[in-house]
């Protein structure tokens, strides 16, 4: 008898225990996040992007297409262009997702120059400054988990010419600061078919990436240039195997192609010209 009272009390005290115990806390990374009314209750989770679970690197997205002022009249951006792009970045988003890219930047990471630009923030660990050597763990990190949309424009340039502006530094920033990606990210393209570059599909694929490492925060100037050293990078895991293209990740970038002509359906619907 005496044993079972005991017993009693042991499940009372741990029954008192739990129900009054706080839930504990969740890290969440929220500086990606976009705020307003879901419909849903404070406790239910967004539900998950499979891409996103399946191809975590790399999120860089579209935020539209248009015209910069310097555009020359006449000029368009069609369905087929757009598609085109569309089918650019899938494919940058896959080579990122493989073990031969985490490769080719180890094998090659020594090569990336010194900093070309300069930030520091509040309770980051990371600052930097033009001719400073970039902590390459750290470098492939926020770029791996870059999170931004960019804003595609035809622009006055010629066909082997992009440009694009410098966000926030994400080597500094990223995990540190909540506005990070408070940027309106712009890449200027060829106000030509983007479909018929002369360069080839390989080079204006790094062309674009080359430029949104620029939106990431990262520059060349004062004789130091590791962006270009970074697109290297990813040029030479494609050029080097031609069959990563139509072929070893085929699969892949279909996948994401798809996912993305449903994301951003809403900008493919007409062809636009200059107004």
């Amino acid at each position: 008898m005496d044993r079972l009272l005991r017993l009693l009390m042991i499940f009372s005290l741990s029954v008192l225990f739990f129900s009054c115990e706080e839930n504990p806390p969740i890290h969440t990374d929220t500086e990606n996040t976009v705020p307003g009314d879901t419909g849903e209750s404070e406790d239910e989770e967004t539900p998950s992007d499979p891409i996103d679970e399946k191809y975590p690197n790399w999120k860089v997205g579209i935020s539209g297409f248009g015209f910069s002022p310097q555009s020359p009249k006449g000029t368009t951006f069609t369905i087929k262009e757009k598609k085109f792009l569309i089918k650019y970045l899938a494919l940058t988003r896959s080579i990122l997702n493989t073990q031969e890219f985490l490769d080719a930047w180890e094998k090659n990471k020594d090569s990336i120059d010194c900093a070309s630009e300069t930030d520091s923030y509040p309770g980051s660990p990371y600052s930097i400054s033009t001719g400073q050597e970039y902590n390459k763990d750290r470098l492939l990190e926020t770029i791996l988990n870059a999170d931004f949309d960019v804003l595609y424009r035809k622009h006055n340039l010629e066909s082997n010419i992009a440009s694009a502006n410098v966000g926030k530094s994400l080597y500094v920033r990223q995990g540190y600061d909540p506005d990070v990606y408070d940027t309106e990210y712009l890449c200027n393209l060829w106000s030509g078919d983007l479909t018929q570059t002369p360069q080839g599909y390989v080079s204006y694929l790094s062309l674009i990436f080359h430029e949104n490492l620029h939106n990431a925060g990262m520059e060349h100037h004062s004789g130091y240039d590791a962006v270009s050293k970074i697109q290297m990078i990813l040029f030479n895991v494609l050029y080097g195997n031609p069959n990563n293209i139509e072929g070893r990740y085929a699969e892949q970038t279909a996948e994401i192609e798809n996912s993305y002509l449903e994301k951003y359906a809403h900008l493919l619907t007409d062809d636009e010209n200059m107004p």
